[in-house]
């Protein structure tokens, strides 16, 4: 970092609530994304100019990091919040596959769970962009989740899946995809995000536990 800055690239029911879920009095963060980082800094400087009484009232309000982005001639300029928010959402999903490289399948379903109530924990608090964020997190662990290799096994379907494949992808479709995309919808319903919403809910009917949701429908209007 120079000169003082970091560079980057960057129908609904008013009383409804997100799918199972959870309560928690827990504050703590499950990522640490890039605008942490820069409140981080620029809060250590702080206390470091209110530690110093010798430093003059001129300096003390001066200096401190803020995210950029640079230009294709080299300049840079101040990070737009959209592009604040892309650089964030990157720095949580790295993290997230970086959690979730060394377990196996079942391992990460129960990841992916854990992850959806923190998810509704978030939503609970009506901080809906957050959850929106962790509840992303399970689906790029089950997108992330390998086929059985239990050479066991040996029986298969029409599709050319064995039987235990195939009772996994159901499992993670009921217990983990339509509810974290049902709850996306509705997320981004309370943020008055229709055109989201439908995608979500159509991503949902596409599965066959979707098809039969009767809230998909109703929430895709």
């Amino acid at each position: 970092m120079t000169g003082g800055s970091t560079s980057g690239t960057a129908a609904t029911n008013p009383n409804a609530s997100a799918d199972g879920i959870a309560n928690s009095n827990t504050d703590k963060k499950m990522f640490f994304t890039t605008s942490d980082l820069v409140n981080r800094m620029n809060a250590a400087i702080k206390d470091a100019n209110t530690d110093n009484n010798d430093m003059p009232p001129a300096a003390s309000d001066s200096g401190g990091f803020e995210l950029q982005r640079k230009m294709p001639d080299g300049s840079y300029r101040r990070a737009e919040e959209s592009e604040r928010e892309a650089a964030d959402f990157q720095a949580k999903m790295k993290q997230a596959g970086e959690m979730i490289a060394g377990l196996d399948p079942p391992q990460r379903i129960e990841w992916a769970k854990h992850q959806r109530q923190e998810g509704n924990v978030l939503f609970a608090k009506g901080d809906y962009k957050e959850a929106m964020d962790v509840y992303l997190t399970s689906l790029v662990a089950m997108d992330q989740t390998p086929a059985s290799s239990d050479k066991n096994i040996s029986a298969v379907n029409n599709s050319g899946e064995s039987d235990n494949d195939l009772l996994l992808k159901v499992q993670i479709e009921k217990e983990i995809k339509l509810p974290v995309l049902l709850n996306l919808a509705l997320s981004a319903l309370k943020m008055g995000m229709l055109s989201k919403a439908e995608k979500f809910c159509n991503f949902a009917m596409e599965m066959d536990a979707g098809r039969q949701s009767v809230k998909a429908h109703f929430r895709r209007g």
